[in-house]
């Protein structure tokens, strides 16, 4: 009986500790503290019983996402073509380089006349990236004192498209060989 007359009396003090509808209220519902929570942090107000997102946010959010897809597609491709392209160009600009090489390894040795400037070997790695590889090698006499020879080699290919790229060109000038007696 005994403990029962404590309980009462523990329940008697909180009632009279609670002065006011409101903060029994507060204390009998544990739910409100919840909900000014929520109030809080939603930007929006409050949100009572949504738990979930419409279809009309969705559908937004779907035409918002297509969109960006319709605009970085097309981008992503353009910028895989440029890539591309230039991983070629530099292809080609090594190639040209090592044609001038052995021009000029030709030309140190005097040999250096239009049947071998004639030859236009290509490397087999160099044709399979370019398609269809055309290289040409010209010869010009240069009217100067010194008399040497510019010697131009230039290398295109077909792009994607089937087209005839513009030229990767480089320029070399070789002492003119002397004349044997």
């Amino acid at each position: 009986m005994k403990r029962v007359a404590s309980t009462r009396s523990a329940d008697t003090r909180c009632l009279e500790e609670c002065s006011s509808l409101r903060d029994m209220r507060s204390i009998i519902e544990p739910n409100n503290a919840v909900r000014k929570l929520r109030h809080r942090v939603s930007f929006l107000g409050p949100l009572p019983g949504r738990g979930g997102f419409t279809m009309l946010e969705l559908t937004a959010a779907a035409a918002v996402l297509g969109t960006v897809f319709l605009v970085a597609i097309p981008l992503l491709s353009r910028v895989r073509d440029t890539r591309e392209d230039a991983r070629r160009r530099f292809i080609a600009q090594q190639e040209a380089a090592n044609v001038m090489e052995r021009l000029s390894l030709r030309a140190a040795d005097g040999t250096l006349d239009d049947a071998v400037i004639q030859e236009r070997t290509v490397s087999p790695e160099t044709e399979a990236v370019l398609h269809d590889v055309d290289v040409s090698v010209t010869r010009e006499e240069q009217p100067d004192d010194v008399g040497n020879v510019r010697v131009t080699v230039a290398i295109s290919w077909l792009n994607n498209v089937g087209e005839r790229t513009a030229p990767v060109s480089l320029d070399a000038w070789f002492p003119a060989a002397e004349e044997q007696p």
